[in-house]
């Protein structure tokens, strides 16, 4: 995973524009503009101080086909949460796996983070 640049929100509205990406989020599905302005929220996020999100892209020969992010949520009580999407071509693929697995890895070894947390949200269609 690398950090995620404003070149790639094509590929991640290629994925936060379908139904069944986003069914169980509170966002989508997204307009192209809604996608542009999220991409560029994540990159202002690197520049942050103190920076509490970390949001990557999740590439694959070059392709994004996925991304995850860690959050900062209580730096004094050391808690996180992750969230991951990857796209519906290389679900089943490990790829989501493997997101939550570097996230995690970076939130408890580099963050020194206590606790992390990931939910999914149930919203009905």
């Amino acid at each position: 995973m690398s950090r995620i640049e404003l070149a790639d929100w094509r590929a991640v509205h290629s994925w936060a524009s379908l139904i069944e990406v986003c069914r169980f989020q509170a966002w989508g599905p997204n307009t192209e503009e809604q996608t542009r302005a999220f991409v560029a929220a994540a990159v202002e996020a690197w520049a942050q101080s103190p920076q509490r999100r970390f949001p990557y892209a999740a590439r694959c020969g070059g392709d994004v086909i996925g991304m995850g992010e860690l959050h900062v949520r209580n730096r004094e009580h050391q808690q996180g949460e992750i969230t991951y999407v990857v796209h519906p071509r290389v679900w089943g693929q490990g790829v989501g796996t493997a997101i939550g697995e570097e996230l995690l890895a970076r939130g408890f070894e580099e963050l020194r983070l206590h606790r992390i947390q990931a939910t999914c949200e149930l919203v009905p269609l």
